[in-house]
């Protein structure tokens, strides 16, 4: 499995007709919903399995390596894949991308069926192709919305206002005994 995959929704600049756009957009969605359905089942059996074995390898291995060692560094891979996923959010985009393939199918239903909107109406085809580039943004506006900002990833914690040369003020706390 490739965790940097070639991202292309669209494979192509130009299509001969709406239903070639119709079947490129999905072939994409598609992809990239089996892409994050992969990485986000891979990713939870991971943290699932190295969080099981850690403490088994605690309580039934004998030597520095194999009782302290290696259960240390299945715990980093624990929580490396729990920040992964936590991060990168591959369920949401797989259930995003799986969505958007779903709702395309069954606009190319509607039209090959004749039916509503595509019924009587003149301009069928103009009409696949721009509903097809609705739900193709709108999935791009859902993505968008996942991209973490560089400034909702940086940890902010309150500083201590004061005067450097004063010794910070600290409360002073009374003992009771316990007589």
């Amino acid at each position: 499995m490739n965790f940097f995959r070639n991202d292309s929704t669209v494979g192509k600049d130009n299509f001969e007709t709406p239903l070639d756009y119709y079947s490129n957009i999905r072939k994409g969605l598609r992809e990239k919903a089996n892409h994050n359905k992969r990485e986000s089942q891979i990713g939870f059996f991971s943290i699932i399995c190295f969080t099981l074995a850690a403490p088994l390898f605690v309580t039934m291995a004998e030597g520095w390596v194999w009782g302290k060692l290696l259960p240390a560094v299945l715990s980093v891979l624990a929580a490396g894949a729990t920040a992964w996923l936590q991060l990168r959010k591959p369920q949401r985009l797989w259930a995003i991308y799986r969505r958007a393939q779903r709702e395309l199918e069954r606009e190319k239903a509607a039209y090959d069926f004749g039916l509503d909107p595509y019924g009587e109406v003149t301009g069928r085809d103009k009409m696949l192709a721009s509903r097809v580039s609705e739900i193709a943004f709108r999935v791009h506006e859902q993505w968008e919305g996942l991209v973490p900002e560089p400034d909702t990833l940086a940890i902010n914690t309150p500083s201590i206002p004061h005067n450097k040369s004063e010794p910070i003020p600290f409360k002073k706390v009374e003992r009771k005994d316990a007589s």
